[in-house]
This record gives C-alpha cells, sequence and structure tokens, in this order.
C-alpha cells in the first residue's frame, strides 16, 4: 500500500562566499532563487530531468529505502525521485518567513488605510463642527431678528390705539364746533355753516395727523437704531 502524504522541498545548506581583492574586501550572498534537483531514477546516476524550487509542496509516491530517494509529484503528470534527506514535513523557516513578510507588508497597508480613514473622519468632524458653529449663529441672529420684529408690532399697535384715540378726539371737537356754530346763530345758510364745519375739521385732522406721523418715524428711527 502506497504512502502518500504532502512534504515540503527544503533547502538544507545557504551559504555565503568572501571575495577579496587587493586592500578591499567585498561580501556576497548566494541568490535565494535555490532550485533543487529532480531525477528520473531513484539515484545519482540517472540524470536530472528537472529543477523544482525549494518550498514547494510535493506529494510522496514511493520511496526506495536502499538509495535513500524517493518518488515525488509536484505537478499534475510531473514526477521525479530526489534525495530523501532534502525533504521535510514542516514548511522551511525561509518559506514561513516570506509569508510573515507578506502578512506584515499586508497589515502596513491596512494601517495605511486605517489612517487616512482617519484623516477623513477628522475632515469630516471638522467641516460638521464648522457648519455647527454657523448654525448657531444664524440661530442667533434669528432669535434678534424675531425680538426686533415683536418690539415693531407691539410699537404699531400701540401708534394703532393712538390713532384711534386720535380720531375719537378728533370726532368730539367736530361735534363741539358743530354745537358752537349751531347755538351762535352766525352762519346765514345751512351750506355756510357746513363749510366752516369741515374746514374746521379738516384742519384739526391736519394737526393731529402731522402728530401721529412724527411720532411713527421717532418710534422707528429709535427701534432701528
Amino acid at each position: 500500500m502506497k504512502i502518500t502524504q504532502i512534504i515540503i522541498v527544503t533547502l538544507l545548506h545557504t551559504g555565503a562566499f568572501i571575495f577579496s581583492h587587493s586592500a578591499s574586501a567585498l561580501t556576497l550572498y548566494a541568490t535565494d532563487k535555490v532550485r533543487v534537483p529532480v531525477r528520473g531514477g531513484s539515484s545519482l546516476s540517472y540524470k536530472i530531468i528537472k529543477m523544482i524550487p525549494a518550498g514547494i509542496p510535493v506529494k510522496v509516491i514511493r520511496k526506495n529505502r536502499s538509495t535513500g530517494y524517493v518518488l515525488i509529484q509536484w505537478a499534475p503528470n510531473s514526477r521525479g525521485w530526489i534525495a530523501e534527506k532534502l525533504l521535510m514535513t514542516n514548511k522551511p523557516a525561509m518559506l514561513q518567513l516570506n509569508n510573515a513578510g507578506q502578512k506584515i507588508s499586508s497589515l502596513k497597508q491596512q494601517i495605511i488605510a486605517m489612517e487616512q480613514q482617519n484623516k477623513s473622519a477628522s475632515t469630516i468632524h471638522k467641516i460638521a463642527k464648522r457648519e455647527s458653529e454657523r448654525v448657531e449663529l444664524l440661530t442667533a441672529q434669528l432669535k434678534s431678528q424675531n425680538i426686533t420684529l415683536t418690539k415693531l408690532v407691539a410699537s404699531t399697535t400701540g401708534m394703532a390705539k393712538q390713532n384711534k384715540a386720535l380720531l375719537t378726539k378728533l370726532d368730539q371737537t367736530y361735534q363741539e364746533l358743530k354745537a358752537a356754530a349751531e347755538q351762535t346763530g352766525s352762519f346765514k345758510t345751512s351750506d355756510s355753516r357746513k363749510w366752516f364745519i369741515w374746514g374746521s375739521i379738516l384742519t384739526a385732522l391736519a394737526f393731529f395727523t402731522g402728530i401721529g406721523v412724527t411720532r411713527i418715524r421717532w418710534r422707528r428711527d429709535n427701534l432701528w437704531s
């Protein structure tokens, strides 16, 4: 019965070398693009048919315990033999480090996005605060205008009462003048008496109207000043 398991090709040895020339020293590192040889048979005598990247997951098909090689499959219709000592059941540290680096990069991007969102939220908050202050100012102005309008209405109501009193006084004056004209008997005809009475009424009306207009203007100027 075939034993099937998922294992990972790993790099067992990595190295660096130092190259010295004259008085200066230059340090170089081997590339991390390491590939593992896959052979056509279960020993070193077979040719290399493929170089697969270190760190890819593979499936074990069969083992040759005498040579220490295992038959692996890393893709559909892609099989070959590799030394068992190059295989391990855990992800290699380099691969884990790369994954961690990718996660860190993703987290950094998320942090940047969150910071931008916070900046946007802060900007919106400032705009809302300015608009709120503007609304408060307009509300205060509206209240002031309402107070002024209320005073104006009250003043207008008072002037209407005064005008009514003036008309009443005018009517009384008319009645008094009429009575005086009738008592004196100094007018020859009723038309003459009428012209005298109406002339007196118009004179009194002009007098009281002048007083009323003067009061209205004075109140209006004082109200809006």
